[in-house]
């Protein structure tokens, strides 16, 4: 994609992603914590993250041109930092408090959806995360699920250690979340008008279609 391009994309997702990714940090109670995001993109709804007081955000993509929109933004930023890399190549030596993906091109595009969770990012995850996950599932080759409960049995097949929590069926796309304790997790009035008002916005709207009962023993 071309600078002026991901620049753009920046500028607009850094806008409309505001009430969405400040809502999400309060329900999830990111303030104080690290996060991890994988396939970061140009980072804008890490920016906001890392505005939103937490303490840190790291954020992991192979594509220096986009990562770069990202860098330059967040230059007088301290609690935002970067690493070129597949997330498979990625190394760190603690997990993080929180980790995020949207719209992950190394596995909605390379890869789809149809397979479940692509081997690299169950590994991340297993190896990353010491509690939430949040996965935003969208963008230009993504398509409606035709089968939600096959794809989420895939899953919970596939992340021996994690439950899913929650799965937000939207017009554009769907919300996974995946916890590695079986609970419910409070709802914050600011998250579920945010999420709406972005959506509404898309020209969508969002429901929460269950609380996915895992098959763990």
């Amino acid at each position: 994609m071309h600078r002026t391009n991901n620049f753009l994309y920046f500028a607009n997702a850094f806008v409309t992603q505001q009430p969405f990714i400040k809502a999400m940090t309060k329900r999830f109670k990111l303030r104080g914590k690290n996060i991890l995001s994988i396939a970061s993109g140009t980072c804008a709804e890490e920016v906001i993250m890392a505005l939103s007081r937490v303490k840190s955000v790291t954020c992991v993509d192979p594509d220096y041109a986009t990562l770069s929109i990202g860098i330059t933004a967040s230059v007088n930023i301290p609690n935002i930092s970067f690493a070129n890399y597949k997330i498979q190549e990625f190394q760190a030596k603690e997990k993080f408090d929180f980790v995020y993906t949207s719209a992950p091109s190394d596995w909605l595009d390379d890869i789809g959806w149809e397979g479940g969770m692509p081997d690299h990012y169950i590994d991340a995850i297993n190896k990353y995360a010491k509690d939430n996950v949040v996965i935003m599932l969208y963008g230009p080759k993504y398509e409606p699920f035709i089968d939600e409960e096959h794809f989420l049995n895939m899953i919970d097949q596939q992340l021996e250690d994690f439950y899913i929590l929650e799965w937000w069926d939207m017009t554009v796309g769907n919300i996974l979340v995946l916890g590695r304790e079986e609970r419910v997790i409070p709802d914050h009035p600011d998250f579920v008008k945010a999420d709406l008002r972005w959506l509404d916005k898309e020209g969508g709207n969002c429901k929460r279609v269950y609380q996915w009962t895992p098959s763990k023993d």
